[in-house]
């Protein structure tokens, strides 16, 4: 958050520890994400193979299910597509299975258009900590052009949407809540902000921060909005290249996007052995 309050005071201030009180659920779950155990349903041998196509087109050997496997060892296993091909070649000769392997130039070509089953949530379900919209852009490009993108992602209701001060633009205000008009914008407007005309006659939320920060200070402000709230959201990304690393393993654009897909599936499965839950210690 742009000029933060009493940054000189707080530095070297220790930060606030915290206790997880379901550790032997919760430890449990961190265990069982180094499971190896590979097992192939019925459904996914029968789906190994690519359906016929009826057009004239080039006819692909493998499903969509079988190239996502694939991929999806790789961002687990840290493997080059090369060692990928070995690997499920093995599980399938120890499995006993009679199903091709899919080689590694099939792979990486296969991974350029590669579209990846959405996970179906429920209306009205609650979010802990999963990741449901993600996009990759070059580095010329502001966070805050994509905002429209990534609400395109999503199915469920907006609640409440937190970015730090580059978000601080008229745009961004109007996607939001255009597609939920009950949704809060909670982003901190520039230290040179000033109210609309229509701040008396129709405050839009933006004229609310500003003339609260006028009134709390900036500190104040962050705690009445539950603007730190947003750390959340970057113990995600700090998460990202914990598991899985800070660098993309895809050398084009569009496989480098469905890298990025298949990781956010495979830490949202994490997540869904079991996520730690805490409290403020004394």
């Amino acid at each position: 958050m742009p000029h933060k309050v009493n940054v000189a005071q707080r530095q070297g201030a220790p930060h606030p520890k915290r206790r997880v009180t379901n550790w032997k659920t919760y430890d449990a779950s961190l265990r069982q994400r180094g499971s190896l155990t590979i097992w192939f349903t019925e459904e996914t041998i029968a789906a190994w193979r690519a359906e016929l196509r009826t057009t004239c087109d080039d006819q692909p050997h493998y499903s969509v299910l079988a190239i996502s496997t694939a991929l999806t060892l790789r961002a687990v296993c840290h493997f080059a597509l090369r060692q990928i091909e070995w690997l499920i070649g093995s599980v399938l000769y120890l499995l006993g299975l009679d199903l091709p392997v899919p080689d590694h130039t099939t792979l990486g070509r296969r991974a350029k258009p590669l579209q990846l089953p959405a996970k179906l949530r429920s209306g009205n379900e609650a979010i802990c900590g999963e990741i449901i919209a993600a996009v990759l852009i070059d580095c010329a490009i502001d966070d805050a052009s994509q905002v429209g993108v990534l609400l395109d992602q999503m199915e469920s209701p907006l609640a409440s949407c937190r970015g730090d001060g580059a978000y601080d633009r008229t745009e961004v205000y109007v996607k939001i809540l255009r597609r939920d008009p009950e949704a809060k914008v909670v982003v901190p407007p520039r230290s040179d902000a000033v109210l609309s005309d229509t701040a008396v006659t129709a405050p839009m939320q933006r004229n609310r921060h500003i003339y609260d920060i006028a009134v709390k200070g900036r500190s104040g402000w962050q705690a009445t909005r539950k603007y730190n709230r947003r750390t959340l959201v970057e113990a995600q990304i700090g998460r990202y290249k914990t598991v899985i690393g800070e660098a993309l393993r895809s050398h084009t654009d569009e496989a480098q996007a469905t890298e990025v897909n298949i990781v956010v599936l495979v830490l949202n499965r994490m997540l869904d052995l079991g996520h730690p839950e805490s409290m403020r210690a004394a």
